[in-house]
This record gives C-alpha cells, structure tokens and sequence, in this order.
C-alpha cells in the first residue's frame, strides 16, 4: 500500500468515525449524554464560584484583622513614645 492509499484509507476511516459519533450524538443516549455533560459542567462552575466567594471572604476577614493589628501596634507605639 502506497503512500497515498494510506492517506485516503484514514480520510475515509476519519470520516467513517465522525458519521458515527454524530449518529451517536443526535440519536437520544447522544443528547441525553450531552446534557448531562452541560449539567455537570454548570454545577462544577457553581462550585468553583461558591468557593472563590468563601476565599475572598476569608481573605477579606484575615486582610481586615492585619490592619487593625498594625493600627493597633502603632497606637501602642505612640503611646510608648
């Protein structure tokens, strides 16, 4: 088998293989599958979202802690002075 044979042979199994996943797809496991996909990539944004909230929020908390700490280092620096 040639070079060019060879080339033609896996053009037509891509084709071949691409009709089949696009039957599977459109048939109705296909879309159910796809939808389950969208619903689980929607919940792992949620997630992700929810859990980015909370970080912020905790780092906020411990951002604000710092600073009332240092203020009140330098309060107690003043008043030593």
């Amino acid at each position: 088998m040639n070079a060019t044979n060879k080339v033609l042979v896996g053009m037509l199994l891509g084709v071949a293989a691409t009709s089949a996943v696009m039957m599977f797809f459109n048939s109705d496991k296909g879309k159910a599958l796809i939808a389950d996909v969208q619903e689980t990539a929607e919940n792992f944004g949620n997630d992700i979202k929810n859990k980015w909230a909370s970080v912020d929020e905790e780092l906020n908390t411990l951002l604000q802690k710092g600073k009332s700490f240092i203020s009140s280092m330098e309060g107690d620096k003043e008043a030593m002075s």
